[in-house]
């Protein structure tokens, strides 16, 4: 299960969970999901709650994430090697241009390039879906807000 919504989220908003992660232990760091989430975290998690059934785990967590140099190695979002099988539903939503760093998904040995995301866009996928994030151009910084659920 793959979806595309576009703008789940406004500019403002992008920016202002960019500013604020920046320093703080959210920003590549796990943060469990309470009471005190950000408002434009819970805003995602509003928008996932209309297209799949979900229930927070214990273990659920969001973070803010630039992809790194070398870009993310085709993996599962349970694991590759199953240490997050409470994982159902994983959620990225682009913060900056993408500035290469594109999705790609695969199936049987077949790749697909997800298109026509931008900026400001959520792309929601069942963990079971095996993907990749290439390498973000050269001097370029590709920034995402990540939910696992």
């Amino acid at each position: 299960m793959r979806e595309l919504v576009k703008d789940v989220i406004s500019l403002e908003e992008a920016k202002n969970l960019l500013e604020v992660t920046a320093s703080a232990d959210s920003f590549h760091t796990n943060v469990r999901f309470a009471d005190d989430t950000p408002p434009i975290v819970q805003k995602v998690l509003d928008s996932v709650s209309k297209i799949v059934n979900f229930e927070l785990h214990e273990n659920s967590y969001w973070r803010v994430q630039p992809t790194p140099p070398n870009g993310i190695w085709w993996h599962v979002d349970t694991g590759n090697g199953g240490h997050m099988s409470w994982c159902s539903y994983g959620v990225s939503v682009l913060l900056t241009d993408e500035f290469g760093g594109r999705m790609k998904y695969r199936k049987d040995r077949i790749e697909e390039v997800v298109e026509g995301r931008e900026k400001l866009d959520m792309y929601i996928h069942s963990s079971d879906e095996e993907h990749m994030v290439e390498p973000p151009d050269l001097g370029k910084t590709r920034t995402v807000l990540l939910l696992f659920i």
